[in-house]
């Protein structure tokens, strides 16, 4: 293996491992604030089209021959989170939620009528972006309600995997994946940190 394929293998096991360090992270915030009124509550049908989402993404790249381990990690992640929600999550669906739902039944129709993998990714790029808008607008309205230091390791780790996608010259949903994550991530660490939370507490106050 040529040093460069060497360093691009090694960025990529390290974007996965450093993405699902923040699972157990979030699961210790959702455990800590048990017993608080306004602590941590994942909700449960959110993950659950994410959980589902991911697998799809997993999916897509596999059969478009793109190195999984990275969105693999998001999927082991947010299935834990899922698991969690069960027992400490918010109940009930949101109009993002059903769309989620609905968007993730059509990428897997998309999918076995076209065959293209790659549609069905960015079909399931689609359906994340529209997961991810409540947490968008959560954590502009409320940052202190979610955590910040898993967004923040998620975040580095899908940064990582940017520099892995560069080196290495992905193109395609493989670069794609690796920049969307790399947006969208530091988008939430911009709304959740601890500037904003304290900005927020005051005006709240």
């Amino acid at each position: 293996m040529a040093p460069t394929a060497d360093l691009v293998s090694a960025l990529e096991i390290t974007s996965a491992v450093v993405s699902f360090i923040s699972c157990p992270i979030f699961v210790a915030a959702i455990i800590r604030t048990r017993d608080d009124p306004h602590g941590i509550r994942p909700h449960r049908f959110t993950w659950a089209v994410l959980t589902t989402m991911n697998a799809i993404l997993v999916a897509a790249l596999s059969a478009g021959h793109q190195d999984i381990r990275f969105q693999a990690s998001y999927l082991a992640g947010s299935s834990i989170v899922f698991g969690f929600s069960l027992w400490r999550g918010t109940p009930g669906s949101t109009l993002f939620d059903r769309i989620c739902l609905v968007t993730c039944a059509v990428t897997l129709v998309a999918w076995r009528l076209s065959g293209d993998a790659t549609l069905a990714y960015f079909l399931g790029l689609t359906t994340n972006l529209f997961g991810t808008l409540p947490t968008l607008a959560k954590g502009w309205h409320k940052p202190w309600t979610e955590p910040f230091l898993p967004w923040l390791i998620v975040t580095i780790g899908s940064f990582i995997e940017l520099a892995a996608s560069l080196i290495g010259h992905k193109t395609g949903t493989g670069l794609a994946n690796a920049i969307y994550f790399t947006l969208i991530n530091g988008a939430i660490v911009s709304l959740v940190g601890p500037w904003r939370r304290k900005r927020a507490s005051v005006s709240v106050s």
